[in-house]
């Protein structure tokens, strides 16, 4: 049987008001909760030269690096533009950049979402503040139970409802093996967590926002679901799994 994923992109392609959603459910929360939380929009330039345009989150890992899904930059070319606002809950104010290079994991694979990580570097610094701050990275980060999430995506998938305030979601972090009997195989690299809630989940516009422990611990980074099983329970790129590889090309690409 073929497993239908949903990759969690906003696509938008008319005006700035139709393409701000939100996390279903939740709550509306500020800026200073999540200070490391990066808000993108991507104007996609492809090879054979079609454009087109979504929304995605990320994370700061340090003032001129974001983290990210690779689904979200990797169909792109050079010619294609990123967008950046962070420092502030509502995604159209804060401050703005653009990014200066990105670069994908040379193992991504679209078909069968593996490798999902991807890291951006900025055109401009980051000033850091109790508004804008990074993530921490661990090689082995603790095992909890539940965890935080944070996102602009959409508040309901299916009247397509948004707004462009931050919102935040608890996560229950479920066992690989609990996780494999709803969802079946796995990616490798990969996690799952989900609401308590049935009705609170991530969604369309949440790709590459981060799941955190201790609130500034990343642990993962939403890649995608299986809707048809369930829209509550997310598949995460496990951050600490992909560490070293953070570690080796956050330098490379910093030094570029």
């Amino acid at each position: 049987m073929i497993k239908i994923v949903t990759l969690l992109l906003s696509f938008f392609i008319s005006t700035k008001c139709e393409l701000e959603p939100f996390i279903v459910g939740g709550n509306f929360t500020n800026i200073e909760s999540h200070p490391h939380s990066a808000f993108l929009t991507v104007t996609c330039v492809s090879s054979d030269g079609a454009r087109n345009v979504w929304i995605c989150g990320a994370s700061i890992i340090n003032q001129r690096l974001l983290l990210t899904a690779a689904h979200c930059v990797a169909d792109c070319t050079a010619s294609s533009n990123i967008t950046i606002n962070v420092g502030s809950e509502d995604n159209n104010k804060g401050f703005a950049t653009t990014a200066h290079s990105f670069l994908v994991h040379e193992n991504y694979v679209a078909s069968r979402v593996q490798f999902d990580i991807a890291l951006i570097k900025t055109r401009a610094t980051l000033n850091f503040s109790d508004k804008v701050s990074r993530v921490v990275l661990l090689n082995h980060p603790p095992k909890v139970t539940t965890a935080q999430l944070a996102g602009w995506g959409l508040v309901n998938e299916f009247q397509n409802l948004m707004s462009p305030l931050l919102k935040t979601i608890e996560q229950k972090v479920w066992s690989r093996i609990d996780c494999v009997k709803i969802l079946g195989p796995l990616p490798a690299g990969t996690l799952c967590a989900g609401s308590p809630s049935s009705n609170d989940y991530a969604a369309p516009g949440d790709s590459g926002s981060a799941l955190l422990i201790q609130d500034y611990i990343q642990i993962g980074l939403v890649s995608y679901k299986v809707p048809f099983i369930s829209r509550s329970l997310i598949v995460y790129t496990d951050v600490g799994y992909y560490y070293n590889w953070i570690e080796k090309h956050t330098k490379t690409l910093y030094c570029a």
